[in-house]
Order: C-alpha cells, then structure tokens, then sequence
C-alpha cells in the first residue's frame, strides 16, 4: 500500500514573497523546504507527498514544479492560476516530463479567504 500525505507546503523566505508569513508568525517564521522533510517522510513511513501552493502567485507554482522535478517524493502539485483577468500558465506547467501527475490548481485561504480552491485530478 502507497501512504500518501496529501497536504504539504514549503516556503523560503530569502526568495518567496509571503505577506502571510511575518515574524509575529513566530516558529514557522523560517524557510521549510524538502530537505528538512525527508527524513520525517520516511521515519513515518510515508511514500509521497502532494505539495500545495504557500501563496497565490506564479512563482510559488514555478518553485514548487522545480521542487517536483528535484524530489520524487513529491508526487503530485497544487499550483495557482489566475482565475480572473489575464491567464498564462505556469512558467513550469507543461503536464509532462519530469513534472509528476496532472496539474492542479487553487487559491490560497490565505490570501483570498472567501474563495474555495479545486484542482484537476486525471
């Protein structure tokens, strides 16, 4: 049996913009990205994560595909789109190589709180 983590997100704060993110946040204050959550996957006997978006923008998806590309055990990724006004697809986006599953997209609570996300499953 697959054990799938189905809600993970990962951020750095050197070179993501995350007006969410301050440092009244406190402990989460800090970037979290793959490297720190390998181990713990795998102590929990955990074989893939999905990977959801830390913030509504292009550049968050792109981070997050490259981040795809790099880890196999990120198995599937919910990107942003623009749901309204002009609309492109991620940098990234293409549905194949080495980008795993089909793409999936949503909006963040954080950002647009009265907003449901969805995503795009095969």
């Amino acid at each position: 049996m697959t054990v799938i983590d189905a809600h993970q997100h990962f951020w750095n704060v050197e070179t993501g913009s995350y007006p969410w993110l301050t440092p009244e946040s406190g402990p989460i204050f800090r970037t979290f990205e793959p490297p720190e959550l390998l181990p713990q996957l795998a102590a929990a006997g955990v074989d893939r994560t999905v990977l959801v978006q830390a913030m509504d923008s292009y550049a968050d998806t792109d981070a997050m595909l490259a981040q795809a590309d790099a880890y196999d055990v990120i198995g599937a990724v919910v990107g942003w789109v623009r749901w309204r006004g002009p609309m492109r697809r991620p940098r990234r986006w293409s549905g194949t190589g080495g980008t795993p599953g089909s793409p999936g997209s949503g909006t963040s609570s954080t950002t647009s709180p009265t907003r449901t996300g969805c995503s795009r499953s095969p």
